[in-house]
């Protein structure tokens, strides 16, 4: 597999959307999906007590009424000029209750409950006055608009109203449960966001100050060239992994290619390292966490130095296995164990990978003395956590 380090000088940096800007979308999406269920839920609502309503005047009368006969009626009386006007001010004011339960959906559940309440009263009144008026239009015999009538007509309406406010109530709360759920999500995401940058930012200041070191160490022996360039490499290494994003994965080309700069530096301090990599070609393009590997090859030059002469062998390899894609970073050192201190290290890798797959990644180390030192990371391949 061929790796082009310096391609990755030329990648920018992957924007993200703001959160909120996203919740913004989802609340508009959500809306909107909720009115239209509303009004498929206000013409069904409306049809049924329509179709009840001429079913009991059918049942309340003398002659019986065939089932053909019967559907023909009720199709007659569903487009009476008057039934659809009535019908209409029942949708308005249906309508209406919707929009000012929704205005409280924050409030309190009881507090709710007596809105809707009050609600449903009042969208008695207004159809008792309704029906009303609407029957003085069209001339049906009707009692007239008095304080009798709108009483004894708004109890008749009360129970049907009561129950589309209920129906609201039901819809309008779980709308406001669905949309905290997706804030908690959201905010739950950012958490997580600023560990997994927390972690990130801890592994170049701890390289920084190592290749520093070595620097420095080269000016004092007289060696400004060796340190000139090892300047350049690190400046290299840096502008490469800070072009992409830290919440970003990276391919696992891209990632391995700049472990050979960061090791371009380093084999300046230990002309004796050997880096060998092993990454087939299918999986060249699989998503990791950027940076991922840097502090394993650091602990590597940390412990795994083989002193004197002997040469010290470093190899990433990476394969298929049922777990997902694995990554084994492993050494010919003297096997001492790779966990040193708190921050970088293994325990960085490890919460790193908790944070981004959860239970579906893992880390294993294995101490061989006098062997070497390894460490097996096993992730889901596609990025799902």
């Amino acid at each position: 597999m061929h790796i082009d380090s310096v391609g990755l000088l030329r990648h920018g940096p992957r924007m993200t959307r703001p959160g909120s800007e996203l919740l913004r979308q989802e609340a508009g999406q959500s809306l909107r999906s909720e009115r239209r269920a509303v009004i498929a839920l206000l013409f069904g609502f409306w049809l049924a007590f329509q179709i009840v309503f001429f079913s009991y005047g059918v049942l309340d009368g003398d002659q019986r009424v065939e089932g053909s006969e019967f559907l023909g009626l009720l199709l007659r009386y569903l487009f009476l000029p008057r039934e659809l006007a009535i019908v209409a001010f029942g949708i308005v004011l249906c309508f209406l209750a919707y929009l000012g339960l929704r205005r409280v959906r924050t409030l309190a559940l009881w507090q709710q409950l007596a809105v809707a309440a009050v609600a449903a009263l009042l969208c008695s009144v207004g159809f008792a006055a309704a029906v009303s008026i609407v029957c003085e239009w069209f001339g049906v015999p009707w009692p007239g608009l008095s304080l009798r009538y709108l009483v004894a007509e708004t109890l008749r309406w009360l129970a049907p109203m009561g129950l589309w406010t209920g129906i609201i109530l039901t819809v309008t709360y779980n709308s406001e449960i669905r949309e905290r759920e997706r804030r908690l999500a959201l905010f739950q995401g950012q958490a997580q966001e600023a560990q997994m940058r927390a972690l990130r930012y801890q592994v170049n200041p701890h390289l920084l100050y190592n290749t520093l070191n070595s620097i420095a160490a080269l000016i004092l022996d007289g060696r400004n060239e060796l340190a000139e360039k090892m300047v350049l490499r690190l400046s290299n290494f840096f502008r490469a992994s800070l072009a992409n994003n830290p919440l970003s994965d990276v391919a696992l080309a891209d990632e391995v290619a700049l472990q050979q700069l960061y090791l371009d530096i380093e084999t300046m301090r230990f002309p004796s390292l050997v880096a060998k990599f092993d990454v087939p070609d299918d999986l060249a393009q699989i998503r990791v966490p950027s940076l991922i590997l840097q502090p394993l090859v650091e602990n590597v030059l940390k412990h795994g130095i083989n002193p004197g002469d002997r040469p010290t062998v470093l190899e990433i390899n990476a394969c298929r296995r049922p777990g997902g894609l694995e990554i084994v970073v492993r050494d010919n050192g003297p096997g001492t164990s790779a966990i040193a201190g708190t921050g970088v290290g293994l325990k960085n890798v490890e919460g790193r990978l908790q944070s981004r797959f959860g239970d579906k990644a893992w880390v294993e180390t294995e101490s061989r003395p006098g062997e070497g030192y390894s460490v097996r990371m096993t992730m889901p391949v596609g990025g799902n956590g």
